[in-house]
């Protein structure tokens, strides 16, 4: 894995290395709705598509993944890292790679997740897998990972 300062850096880096990745590809947008009928008119699509997480997952056949949320602890879990099988409109097919469940097959499902908070005046609603590419990581959410060989990217100063 690659070890960044900044998530931005991160995803940066995640999409210059799926572009190495051979084979098919599938992205998936994700769906995002404001509950409070009165504040959709404040908040554009465009401005919710540049909220964290991103609106937009592209992965390929064989791509390192990061599990973003407790799904069946303790195999499947926050910080649980995978590789994709295959996949499909609403579940990606993927490996365990670390942990309990290392070396089982499972399915991640797309899940409905309420955002706010962060500086957010609102809350939305996004569909979203709970996913992350994970060619590189952030230094603090690789905090508590297995990893035998890092890199480490220092475009920055970290102190």
């Amino acid at each position: 894995a690659i070890l960044a300062l900044k998530n931005s850096t991160a995803s940066k880096i995640n999409e210059q290395l799926l572009q190495y990745l051979s084979g098919s590809h599938h992205v998936y947008k994700l769906v995002d709705t404001i509950p409070d009928a009165e504040e959709v008119v404040n908040y554009p699509t465009k401005f919710l598509n540049s909220l964290e997480p991103p609106h937009r997952l592209e992965l390929k056949l064989g791509t390192p993944v990061l599990l973003l949320n407790n799904l069946d602890p303790p195999a499947f879990c926050n910080g649980t890292r995978l590789v994709v099988n295959k996949m499909m409109s609403h579940v990606i097919d993927a490996t365990i790679l670390s942990g309990h469940g290392k070396g089982e097959d499972v399915f991640i499902p797309s899940i409905p997740l309420i955002q706010w908070g962060a500086g957010i005046p609102f809350s939305f609603r996004r569909v979203k897998f709970p996913i992350r590419i994970s060619f590189a990581l952030s230094i603090t959410k690789s905090q508590g990972q297995t990893l035998s060989v890092v890199g480490l990217h220092l475009e920055e100063s970290c102190f």
